[in-house]
């Protein structure tokens, strides 16, 4: 973080002067003040000096006032940490002398302590960049918790504060951390897709926003209507309450791979929420139903589409689970009648209510089969059959009745056989010299044909089925 101080000779003599009786309190103890402080303001009918003031410019198009009685404070964190500090925030359109009442419908606010401005309230600010000078009027009807008006006046000098701006990194009130990963789970009955952001420890934020808002800018405002079904959290499962916050909100799936995420949040109480996340993600279907979905890895292959799973029956034996599924048909209307053909899954009993495992980096044994999509736990001791995919994961959970949710997400590379063209030391396609009988001439022509040859190739296999007893 970078800071900018400018003082005047005359508000660094009053601040020297001023620091040996300046002491920290608790709020609404009467202040006793010496004479010429550039600014003060009255609380509860106390007056109270003004003696340090931050600017802080966050990313949301407003600017904050960080405002404290105690002299030489130069960041917001010092003067978040002592007692009694004055805030105002002020959208950047009503900066430099233009008159706000209200101006908390647009994201302004004035807060003391943990009191906030509930009611009507005018503010007059003027910044003066060149001459590091800051001149400013507030007045507020009331703040909640307290139902008493604050006003206050100042004009003088004012440093400035500069947070580091964040590159895959997430912040919680200036505290950034990195980010590592990321999921975007498109939901298969419509609710609001789901974005979530992981640091080296846990969740670190997750969103949750209507599909229809993916790709744009969302703007977060008191004045403005938030889409249902918007929600905001951090650190692991915190809820960021949107109500009275404001800020925007982009998430942007790109090409190969790419995903731009931009958050940029203060609540009611200054609290800001902020990530920058540009990088891989991996992409999820959430909110499913009972079905499967097979990808063969092969075009227009007969068994490849989305089925339903009517239900499952489970053998239970002394170590492990036997799930069948029952599937109803396949995408196209083909009944099932082949035992290759309906899904399978031998799992360790101990993988239950584990959440997520990593099946290419987990103790217990398991195998699935469906059709020619075979695969298992013990595949790196057999050199014929593939390894699960990274990312390949199974749930299973059980409740206390008994019933069974199960989600399975297993990918592998299987070798494939198919014709390609011959190429030439200069990559161009081989042709064999084909003689034919021209019917109408009945002269003997040379056609060229492309020459090809069957190889082996390997191609992605998946498997994403879920099923949940009702």
């Amino acid at each position: 973080m970078k800071f900018t101080r400018s003082l005047s000779t005359f508000a660094a003599m009053a601040i020297i002067a001023l620091a040996a009786i300046s002491c920290q309190k608790e709020p609404g103890e009467k202040t006793i003040l010496p004479e010429e402080l550039p600014g003060t303001f009255i609380y509860n009918g106390n007056t109270y000096g003004i003696r340090s003031v931050v600017l802080y410019e966050l990313d949301n198009n407003s600017t904050q006032l960080w405002i404290s009685e105690t002299a030489g404070y130069t960041t917001v964190d010092e003067i978040e940490n002592s007692v009694g500090e004055l805030v105002i925030t002020i959208p950047n359109s009503k900066m430099n002398g233009m008159q706000v009442p209200p101006f908390e419908q647009e994201g302004g606010f004035v807060k003391y302590d943990d009191k906030q401005n509930s009611g009507w309230c005018t503010l007059s600010c003027q910044i003066d960049k060149e001459n590091k000078n800051i001149s400013f009027s507030f007045s507020s009807q009331s703040l909640k918790a307290a139902d008493k008006a604050i006003e206050g006046r100042y004009s003088g000098p004012y440093t400035v504060y500069t947070e580091a701006e964040l590159s895959n990194q997430w912040s919680y009130n200036r505290n950034a951390k990195d980010l590592v990963s990321a999921e975007f789970f498109k939901m298969e009955d419509g609710s609001p897709s789901r974005i979530i952001l992981y640091d080296r420890d846990s969740k670190a934020v997750e969103l949750n926003i209507p599909e229809s808002k993916i790709g744009t800018t969302l703007l977060i405002g008191t004045s403005i209507s938030i889409p249902e079904g918007t929600s905001v959290l951090y650190d692991n499962g915190e809820e960021f309450k949107m109500k009275n916050s404001y800020g925007s909100i982009l998430v942007r799936p790109g090409s190969d791979n790419d995903l731009e995420v931009s958050l940029k949040l203060t609540n009611e109480k200054g609290k800001t929420l902020c990530a920058e996340y540009n990088g891989a993600y991996t992409s999820r279907l959430g909110n499913k139903t009972n079905r499967c979905i097979y990808d063969s890895g092969i075009k227009d292959y007969g068994y490849n589409g989305k089925f339903e799973i009517a239900g499952v029956t489970v053998s239970e034996g002394a170590a492990q689970y036997t799930f069948t599924f029952i599937s109803k048909e396949v995408t196209g209307g083909a009944q099932y009648v082949d035992m290759n053909l309906i899904p399978s899954l031998t799992i360790s009993k101990e993988a239950a209510n584990k959440g997520y495992i990593d099946l290419c980096n987990t103790e217990y044994l398991w195998s699935f089969s469906y059709h020619n999509f075979q695969v298992d736990s013990n595949e790196e001791n057999n050199e014929e059959k593939a390894d699960a995919a990274e990312g390949s994961r199974i749930l299973i959970s059980r409740s206390a009745d008994g019933k069974f949710t199960l989600d399975i997400e297993i990918t592998y590379m299987m070798t494939k056989y198919q014709q390609v063209p011959v190429l030439d030391e200069n990559g161009n396609v081989v042709q064999e010299p084909v003689e034919k009988l021209d019917p109408v001439s009945g002269d003997i022509v040379i056609e060229y044909v492309d020459k090809t040859e069957i190889v082996p190739c390997d191609v992605p296999t998946s498997i994403d089925l879920h099923y949940s007893e009702q």
